[in-house]
C-alpha cells in the first residue's frame, strides 16, 4: 500500500452490506478499515503481486477439497506473507511466554469449538 492511499473506516455490519464497493476501492488503492464495537478487526489493501510471483505453483483451495489436497505452496505464500509482515510492521510482534500461554489455556479450557457450525448474530 502506498503512504499516500486513502484510509477508509467501516463498522462491519456497513462493511458486510458494501463488500463489492470496499473491493473496487481497494483495488483503486484506498486502504479499508473494518472495525466491531469500536475495535479495527480486519484491514483490506490491495494483493501484492510479487508474493504470488515468488510462489508461481499457487493453487487456491477450493469449496469441498479436504484440506490434505491442499498445496504446500499455499503454505508457502502464506509463509511469505507473514514474512512480510513481520518485516513491513515489527511493532506489531509480541513475545509469547509461558504466562501468556497459561492464560491463553485458561481462557480457552472446556470451550467446544465446532468450525462447520454457522456464527451466531452475536458474533458476526
Amino acid at each position: 500500500m502506498q503512504n499516500d492511499a486513502a484510509v477508509e473506516i467501516y463498522r462491519l455490519q456497513v462493511a458486510r452490506r458494501r463488500l463489492s464497493r470496499l473491493v473496487s476501492q481497494v483495488a483503486n488503492g484506498a486502504c479499508v478499515i473494518i472495525t466491531k464495537h469500536g475495535r479495527t478487526i480486519a484491514k483490506m489493501v490491495a494483493a501484492d503481486e510479487s508474493v504470488f510471483a515468488l510462489l508461481p505453483q499457487f493453487r487456491v483451495l477450493r469449496a469441498g477439497q479436504s484440506m490434505t489436497a491442499r498445496s504446500d505452496t499455499a503454505i508457502g505464500l502464506l509463509l511469505a506473507l507473514i514474512d512480510r509482515h513481520i518485516a513491513e510492521q515489527p511493532e506489531c510482534l509480541r513475545f509469547v511466554d509461558e504466562s501468556l500461554l497459561l492464560r491463553i489455556d485458561a481462557l480457552i479450557q472446556g470451550v467446544a469449538i465446532d468450525l462447520d457450525s454457522p456464527l451466531s448474530a452475536a458474533d458476526e
